[in-house]
């Protein structure tokens, strides 16, 4: 992408804070354009000084984008068909999305969140005020999705506790053996539903983790895990974001008291403001092999 120079862009005053909002349950911010670049094949990347959109992480991209517009002050509207990462090094130089050839946090690059507008005609510059909305249906409905995937988790660690030959020397928020993160491969939220892949190998096995009683009984497992999330959720717990500072890379953490005791997971997503709000949540097991485990967590 396009080589700037760094010094004027956060020198320019519409280069202000460059805060993002998501993470308080914003959809709508009016902003102030800070940069914006063109990448291969036409399409306008425009930062903002403030925005509500949650961009898809580059490194762990398990919750996807928020979809909006961007209007400016003359009232025209640009789709955002995307929303991005990017990275700016050192040097300069605009790196977005998986093309970021570093991890977040590194010394000496700032991060940032993309709007991507794939009109070629679109005509935002920097130093233009814009309105930004991401879609609030789309926000909710994979906000309640993530906040049914962290009730799964450690539920999902409390009922597979008893096949735990010894320490695998990792706990969760609530201190359970923590197979959820040692064991998880892949994750992906959609709309009302949430799929992860886990993979019970050897390194699973040599850490004590026993395979063989959960794929004889998986009904049984799946059972106890939704009953556990139903208690939890009759109690109705508030769910916040404690964050460490409004940049995009400021760390999250997600919290929620569960079976009386306050859980506090790291979680850079969106999320529904209680449990209540989550909505029925229903869990299902399935192991296509004896070494992998696909858990779908749906809502309704």
């Amino acid at each position: 992408m396009k080589n700037i120079c760094l010094a004027d862009f956060f020198q320019s005053p519409c280069a202000v804070s460059l805060r993002v909002t998501f993470h308080t349950g914003s959809c709508e911010e009016e902003s102030v354009i800070a940069a914006t670049c063109r990448r291969e094949g036409g399409a306008l990347v425009v930062i903002a000084s403030e925005t509500p959109f949650h961009p898809r992480d580059y490194q762990w991209p398990d919750q996807p984008e928020d979809l909006g517009y961007a209007e400016d002050g003359r009232g025209r509207r640009y789709e955002v068909a995307d929303a991005i990462f990017v990275a700016v090094s050192p040097g300069g130089d605009f790196h977005a999305d998986r093309d970021i050839p570093v991890r977040k946090n590194s010394p000496g690059w700032n991060y940032f969140a993309g709007h991507v507008i794939r009109d070629e005609d679109a005509s935002l510059t920097a130093g233009e005020r814009v309105l930004l909305r991401a879609d609030a249906e789309r926000r909710l409905a994979l906000s309640r999705a993530h906040s049914a995937s962290h009730l799964m988790g450690p539920a999902l660690n409390r009922a597979l506790s008893g096949l735990w030959r010894k320490d695998p020397g990792r706990t969760d928020a609530l201190g359970a053996n923590d197979f959820d993160q040692l064991a998880i491969e892949s994750s992906s939220i959609s709309e009302l539903l949430c799929t992860d892949s886990y993979h019970i190998g050897k390194s699973m096995r040599k850490r004590g983790f026993a395979a063989e009683p959960l794929a004889a009984n998986l009904r049984l497992y799946e059972d106890g895990i939704n009953d556990l999330i139903a208690r939890w959720q009759s109690e109705d717990s508030a769910i916040t974001i404690r964050a460490e500072g409004d940049s995009l890379a400021s760390r999250r953490y997600w919290r929620a008291t569960l079976g009386g005791k306050e859980a506090e997971m790291p979680c850079g997503g969106t999320h529904t403001r209680s449990l209540s709000e989550i909505g029925q949540v229903r869990v299902s097991l399935e192991m296509p092999d004896n070494e992998t485990l696909i858990i779908r967590t749906y809502v309704r």
